[in-house]
């Protein structure tokens, strides 16, 4: 709620974001990227200027990305109308398949994407490894090294979903 925000404390915050984070994730709110500053939004930045963790980027393979592009090849919502509007080689046109995606590739790196809604976005960093916001903006060795994932109650102190106790480890 507004009347909880510690005012100062937010400048500060927000000081930080603008040197820190906000040539790639842009404006706090639209339009994300303008010229200048947040003109990384949208972009992918390479691994090894992000220095974080490579476990999620290495699990997306090439073969990965392979499968993926297959998604959705039999399913033509009307198939003899989609051949009619079809390419010179007879394949179905990909107006056929509206939610296909057909690009998939990897990128070796993450995408910079604006951060609105940030708080429903956890868990958070690039590869996913910090439960909430609270433990975010701890020191890295201060987070915790692995949480449960799946329990769909929300922590409003921590901001993010709860990720201990029973219940996360019985739903994660």
């Amino acid at each position: 709620p507004a009347d909880r925000i510690d005012r100062e404390l937010a400048e500060t915050g927000g000081a930080v974001y603008r040197d820190e984070c906000w040539s790639c994730h842009g404006n706090p709110e639209p339009p994300f990227r303008t010229e200048g500053d947040g003109s990384r939004v949208g972009t992918v930045t390479h691994i090894d200027r992000i220095l974080t963790d490579r476990s999620r980027l290495d699990s997306y393979t090439q073969e990965l990305a392979s499968a993926q592009n297959t998604l959705y090849a039999g399913f033509p919502e009307d198939e003899e109308a989609c051949r009619e509007r079809g390419r010179d080689d007879g394949r179905p046109s990909m107006e056929c398949y509206p939610a296909r995606f057909s690009h998939f590739r990897k990128t070796w790196g993450y995408a910079n994407m604006p951060l609105d809604g940030l708080w429903l976005r956890a868990p958070y960093l690039h590869n996913g490894s910090v439960p909430d916001l609270r433990s975010l903006l701890e020191p890295p060795e201060a987070r915790p090294d692995s949480f449960w994932i799946g329990y769909t109650v929300y922590d409003y102190d921590r901001v993010g979903f709860v990720t201990r106790g029973p219940g996360a480890e019985r739903e994660g």
